[in-house]
């Protein structure tokens, strides 16, 4: 998931590079009113957050401007989210009323090189539906009008081939050969992919006390989608792998040996002990991921890519869905006993079931 949580950095970056490293940019030019407009709609949410800012510009150090607020947002910003819903032809019909732009106040922003930890969003509530297009509309305070559009990508849509089997017997993670495969059919208008593991157990402590859930990531990758499914034409399945190995591994590189740790009477699985979190993304958002990612080589030239008109930055979709399984007998076995891997045999984990010395209850 690196690539879609450092998204807000890559828009930055992105900025950085457009005002201070382009050669044909003039930065003592004339005031220019350049928007900048990041906002990722989520059909789950009820609430949506954009942040609007302008390219600063002066003559001081590029530090000390990064610094000040007034330099990058704006005083007086009106804004609207526009709701349009497709026709036979494709052509996009306005629905309802406008829904104007909140302006709101944070005061939690991580520390960098821009100004901190104040800054202003823009929020606006509303129900989305998945079916529809959605476009935001921007005025200025020098009246500069900036609009982007976007559908969306739908939620709950994520199938697994394997679903019924994992629901039933377990999620495997054990496997003396072959990689684990997981066969994922992407939602509607998914151009890329993000999958997440997560393995979750709490402490038990010598008083009887457990501890909060712990939760160990195991990151599987980005993975494009040649094929997008529209409606009533299914995206292409892709396969999603990991090694036994690396699974056994990061468990141990992420705990203790049990006697390191005498507080901590044993280590007991969640029942839903395997979380998947797929996130996807839409066309957009993939080609900003792509363009906006550093070059290569020092002869590679990218192009700054916004989709925004009269602006830049980036106004696209993503969605993000959560599936949670127990463990198949034959992972919890590698994972209390250790007997092919002997990675994770000193760490104090415990069947869920059974009744002898190594059963959590």
């Amino acid at each position: 998931m690196k690539r879609i949580k450092s998204f807000i950095f890559i828009l930055m970056a992105s900025v950085t590079l457009y005002t201070g490293c382009n050669d044909e940019i003039d930065i003592y030019a004339e005031y220019e009113d350049i928007p900048i407009v990041y906002g990722l709609l989520n059909v789950a949410d009820s609430v949506h957050t954009f942040k609007i800012n302008r390219i600063f510009q002066g003559t001081a150090a590029v530090e000390d401007m990064a610094k000040d607020r007034s330099l990058s947002e704006y005083e007086n910003l009106s804004g609207q989210l526009i709701e349009y819903r497709v026709d036979g032809n494709a052509d996009t019909v306005p629905i309802g009323v406008p829904m104007n732009l909140e302006e709101i106040e944070i005061d939690n922003k991580d520390s960098g090189i821009f100004y901190y930890p104040e800054q202003k969003l823009y929020q606006v509530e509303a129900v989305l539906d998945e079916n529809h297009i959605y476009e935001l509309v921007i005025n200025s305070e020098e009246g500069k009008i900036t609009r982007a559009r976007t559908s969306i990508v739908p939620q709950n849509d994520v199938l697994l081939a394997d679903e019924r089997r994992y629901t039933i017997g377990g999620f495997n993670t054990f496997s003396q050969s072959t990689d684990i495969l997981i066969d994922v059919r992407p939602p509607n208008n998914a151009k890329i992919i993000n999958a997440l593991m997560e393995f979750r157990y709490r402490n038990e402590f010598q008083d009887g006390t457990v501890s909060d859930v712990i939760i160990i990531p195991f990151s599987l990758g980005d993975y494009i989608v040649s094929k997008v499914g529209r409606e009533g034409n299914e995206a292409e399945e892709i396969t999603m792998r990991f090694t036994s190995r690396f699974f056994y591994q990061t468990i141990a590189e992420n705990t203790l040996p049990i006697v390191e740790e005498p507080n901590v009477k044993q280590r007991i699985p969640l029942d839903e002990t395997i979380r998947l979190v797929f996130t996807s993304g839409d066309q957009e958002f993939y080609t900003y991921v792509e363009v906006s990612a550093p070059p290569e080589g020092i002869l590679e030239d990218k192009p700054i890519y916004t989709n925004v008109e009269n602006g830049v930055g980036i106004f696209t979709s993503r969605s993000t869905e959560e599936r949670a399984y127990g463990m198949t007998n034959q992972s919890f076995t590698e994972l209390v006993e250790g007997d092919f891997y002997g990675l994770t045999r000193d760490r104090g984990f415990c069947y869920l079931t059974g009744n002898d010395d190594r059963s959590c209850f």
